[in-house]
């Protein structure tokens, strides 16, 4: 019996999303949208929207 491969992450199987990710936390970071070291409810709300939005990726 084999061994099944371990199970790759998100931006294991999207590096493309890697960069962009980053750069919309950074983004909500800025606007200070922030509960204590996490982004906030709605910082994390704006990220998945700008992330689904993408077109070309």
């Amino acid at each position: 019996m084999s061994i099944p491969s371990k199970k790759q992450g998100f931006f294991q199987q999207h590096p493309e999303f890697i960069l962009h990710f980053i750069l919309k936390c950074q983004t909500q970071i800025e606007l200070n949208r922030v509960s204590g070291t996490s982004l906030n409810t709605l910082a994390w709300k704006a990220v998945k929207e700008e992330l689904n939005s993408l077109e070309h990726l």
